[in-house]
């Protein structure tokens, strides 16, 4: 099946439609009056002056409410005025260190500057995608050099050479089978669907090393550093397991970039070192600003959150594209409204209305590791039409303790109902129902390390952890930032307590692909915390029908369980 013109002309456009609401969202920031700053959950709007710790260090307190800022956000701080910001220069050099939601504080480290006695912190001016736009121009003006990402475009099926030998095998026929077709692609692409616990690292990272050991050139791309340096990270502990020597691998510069084999360098360094390297790592600003077809295969990870028009992007840099991912867990996420088919992540797109990956686009790994038999039977029911299927060892990941409480009992999913109104972005009552779940855990003394606490909202989160204990704080989070995680057990809290009081549309807090990622961060056991009012919301359409169906059919699922 071909992509119509009318979505190529679309996906030229992409980047700039993005990147205009983005742009527009930060001019509006700065044009803003205090008070609208203050509703804003992106923006302190006032921090005031504490006390000051060393010579660097200074303690902030701010009051504004619900705030989506983290650690890791890209900020300016400047010196607070009653007006607007557009005028205003941040302070060079100033740095958020620590932001702490429950006693509203903020650590901040300035350079050898005065300290202003109250400042505002706001999202920075978007990064810029110049790179990005230009060189989906250059891909549209010569689409047919760039065999690779046009197929991708059109759903070509997977292309082979005839298959060489593979230097190195793992006594798994499915997974040797992966690699050779991998590292056979004819100017092609081929997908590795991974859905939660099924090895998609190992996969992917064995497809690098053998790509790597027949001498070609690899790229290794995602859409966040923390997935690159995760694939990479495995990569690099098998150059040193086969002895791997005179592999060149290099990334670009990241605060959290592994310790390892990989030279840390800036993007400019990585486009001109290109072709002296065996591994290229970084994101869709560095590879969309390196040569054509400098790469043999270009292997993208988190290809469910990758944008379709990235494809044109980066994939006119390689030979082949090999893409590794799940369009069921977290969706992409998009700033702006596009033209139907433009907006698509480039799984999506190859899949279709499909589940599962067609065996002609690419592989679908079948077999998870992680969740026991009863969660992974109904993810598998829910999310991959049934073809998911529990490794035989999983059938002792068992929760064994002398429990009071009924979600603690030996089933692999658990239902808890609560019976709240009023609550919108936060549920004490919830919280509290937690508590009671994990003092009854610390009594039987299992480690609560183990356990991860999963709200929709940063509201939820930030009063979980004035709840639970404070050494669970960094296992208290949303759906977005455990991605990848798991733990023993996992405890899932909606939140609120009706349709009318959801804070967004159904599609979010009912989204399957965040129910997905919720329950299979577990081994053990998943506990979801619904108030009963959820099950009765009223729906616009099919779709949204569909989704309050899947809470109703986790319910009876979990009641199945107990009988």
């Amino acid at each position: 099946m071909t992509q119509k013109p009318s979505v190529l002309s679309d996906l030229k456009d992409y980047q700039k439609r993005e990147n205009r609401q983005s742009w527009a969202d930060y001019y509006h920031r700065l044009s803003s009056t205090q008070a609208e700053l203050f509703k804003d959950p992106e923006v302190i709007s006032s921090a005031e002056f504490c006390k000051r710790l060393n010579a660097t260090d200074y303690l902030f307190s701010y009051t504004d409410g619900e705030i989506k800022l983290r650690q890791d956000s890209r900020i300016d701080i400047y010196p607070h005025t009653e007006g607007n910001y557009e005028n205003a220069e941040p302070i060079r050099g100033a740095k958020m260190k620590q932001l702490e939601p429950l006693s509203k504080k903020i650590l901040i480290t300035f350079p050898k500057v005065k300290v202003p006695p109250r400042l505002c912190i706001m999202p920075s001016s978007p990064l810029s995608s110049r790179g990005i736009s230009d060189s989906i121009v250059t891909y549209t003006r010569n689409s047919r050099f760039y065999p690779a990402p046009t197929k991708v475009l059109q759903r070509v099926p997977s292309e082979f050479n005839e298959s060489g030998n593979v230097l190195v095998k793992y006594n798994d026929a499915k997974v040797d089978e992966i690699i050779a077709k991998a590292t056979s692609l004819n100017h092609s692409h081929f997908t590795v669907q991974g859905p939660p616990g099924t090895g998609k690292t190992y996969v992917g990272a064995r497809i690098v090393m053998e790509l790597i050991l027949q001498g070609r050139r690899v790229g290794v791309m995602a859409l966040s550093h923390k997935a690159i340096n995760n694939l990479i990270s495995a990569v690099d502990k098998l150059v040193d397991y086969y002895q791997v020597s005179g592999a060149e691998m290099v990334k670009t510069r990241s605060a959290d970039n592994p310790k390892g084999g990989f030279s840390n360098i800036r993007i400019g360094d990585i486009v001109s070192q290109a072709g002296n390297c065996h591994l290229l790592a970084g994101t869709v600003y560095s590879f969309s600003r390196m040569p054509d077809n400098i790469i043999d295969t270009l292997v993208i990870d988190e290809a469910g959150q990758i944008p379709l028009a990235w494809i044109m992007a980066a994939g006119r840099t390689s030979k082949n594209i090999v893409l590794m991912g799940d369009h069921r867990q977290l969706p992409q996420v998009s700033q702006s409204m596009h033209p139907e088919g433009s907006g698509e992540s480039v799984l999506e797109h190859l899949m279709e209305e499909s589940s599962i990956i067609p065996s002609d686009y690419g592989t679908f790994l079948d077999v998870t590791r992680r969740m026991n038999p009863q969660l992974t039977t109904f993810i598998s029911g829910l999310m991959y039409n049934g073809e998911l299927k529990p490794h035989p060892d999983t059938s002792e990941y068992v929760l064994s303790i002398d429990n009071h409480h009924p979600a603690l009992d030996k089933s692999g999913i658990s239902w808890v109902e609560m019976n709240h109104s009023g609550c919108s972005q936060e549920s004490r009552q919830e919280a509290e129902e937690i508590k009671v779940i994990i003092d009854e855990l610390d009594e039987n003394d299992f480690p609560l390390s183990e356990i991860l606490i999963i709200a929709p909202y940063r509201a939820q989160e930030a009063l979980l952890r004035n709840v639970l204990p404070k050494q669970m704080s960094e296992q208290i989070g949303t759906v977005d930032r455990f991605q990848g995680r798991e733990a023993d057990i996992v405890i899932f809290s909606m939140t609120s307590s009706d349709g009318h009081h959801l804070p967004r549309d159904i599609d979010f807090l009912y989204s399957s692909n965040r129910l997905n990622v919720a329950l299979s961060r577990a081994r053990k056991k998943a506990i979801i915390l619904v108030n009963r009012q959820l099950l009765t919301v009223s729906v616009n359409n099919m779709h949204q029908l569909k989704l309050v169906n899947s809470l109703c059919r986790l319910k009876h699922y979990c009641e199945d369980l107990k009988n």
